[in-house]
């Protein structure tokens, strides 16, 4: 088996009760391998809307900026995420109304904040329905920041 990053926020969910750290490290490991394969599988079985919106992303077409597709970020696989920005875009389907659905993107989003990524959440229907919209709302959030002058440049 190769070795894995183990991320500090996968080992916290863990709970070492009882168990030695090898056994909590075994652990993380697997569920490490669990989640990375589980997003291979997404990437292969993309939705209809997450297709319309990678081609939108992909070959870094927004800002050169480059977006990966299915990405796992601990125990979460974020739908598209710029590392370069630590940016993640969730595309939510009626699923995401649901109250129990609801309470688990709040926690997750709440975990992602905690490890500094910034994160946009668009309706499939608003993918549909408006995509220039939504494409405009990720250029404004992708686009380069100016550089403050140097102080050569200011003279």
């Amino acid at each position: 088996m190769q070795n894995l990053p183990i991320s500090n926020e996968l080992c916290m969910q863990l709970s070492p009760k009882s168990r030695g750290l090898a056994d909590l490290m075994q652990e993380a490991k697997l569920t490490s391998l669990q989640i990375r394969k589980n997003a291979r599988e997404l990437r292969h079985n993309m939705t209809k809307t997450e297709q319309i919106l990678w081609q939108q992303l992909r070959k870094r077409q927004m800002n050169n900026r480059k977006f990966r597709r299915q990405h796992p970020i601990g125990r979460f696989v974020l739908d598209f995420f710029c590392f370069e920005l630590k940016l993640a875009i969730e595309l939510d389907g009626n699923q995401h109304l649901e109250a129990n659905q609801l309470d688990y993107d709040i926690e997750r989003s709440n975990i992602l904040l905690n490890l500094g990524i910034r994160l946009i959440r668009f309706s499939n229907a608003r993918v549909h329905n408006h995509l220039d919209e939504v494409i405009s709302m990720i250029n404004d959030l992708t686009a380069p920041t100016p550089q403050p002058l140097s102080q050569k440049e200011r003279g």
